[in-house]
């Protein structure tokens, strides 16, 4: 039982990890991009700034935003899916485990493959804008109070966020005018989840018996 728990806290560790390396680094890199604008800009463009006008294609690689932002990200989706693996024989609940995996998976692939690598990004981009909040809704099941009340909370603020973000990007959907723009509307999808991946593997070094399989 004790392995199973320092394998827990393990997990929980580079759960908590994971999204405070990428809040440093995504401050660092806005701060280092000349002319960036939170509102306009999207976090992606941190990576690589692709814009397609008219049937041309203009790219910005702007260092060391650049190499600061991929690094980062890869960092977060890699030690994710270390996570997920770790918990996923010894959770008492899988889903949140694999829902959990299925973000840092998209979060790793978008790093790996910035805007340039169009319409690549974009898929693992959307696999992580997705699973994050799911995991983050689902993940109740493996907090105590009051965690297992805020973390759904978190999630559904990120999927509101994604269809007012598909909205104002004219992806199908109502178009949705904001005074957070896009870049806002984006944030407004990721931190939510960021922000429960800290609290998690919080709760997860803290109380590693709470998600444990029961002997």
């Amino acid at each position: 039982m004790e392995d199973q728990l320092d394998r827990l806290r393990l997990a929980g560790t580079l759960i908590l990890v994971a999204p405070i390396q990428f809040i440093i680094g995504v401050v660092i890199a806005e701060s280092v991009y000349p002319g960036y604008s939170v509102n306009q800009n999207y976090l992606s463009d941190l990576g690589a700034t692709v814009r397609f006008t008219d049937g041309d294609v203009s790219i910005i690689i702007q260092q060391p935003a650049s190499a600061i932002f991929t690094a980062i990200l890869i960092i977060m989706g890699a030690l994710t899916l270390a996570a997920a693996y770790l918990m996923f024989a010894t959770a008492k609940s899988r889903r949140p485990v694999v829902l959990m995996g299925l973000f840092g998976l998209g979060a790793l692939g978008a790093g790996i493959f910035s805007e340039v690598f169009y319409p690549t990004h974009g898929i693992f981009s959307a696999i992580a804008f997705v699973f994050g909040p799911l995991a983050a809704i689902d993940s109740f099941r493996l907090e105590k109070r009051p965690m297992n009340y805020v973390s759904p909370i978190l999630g559904l603020v990120s999927l509101v966020a994604l269809s007012l973000f598909l909205g104002i990007a004219g992806y199908g959907l109502p178009p949705v005018h904001t005074p957070l723009g896009l870049g806002g509307m984006e944030r407004m999808i990721v931190y939510p989840t960021v922000l429960w991946l800290v609290t998690f593997g919080a709760s997860l070094i803290a109380a590693p018996e709470l998600v444990a399989k029961t002997a």
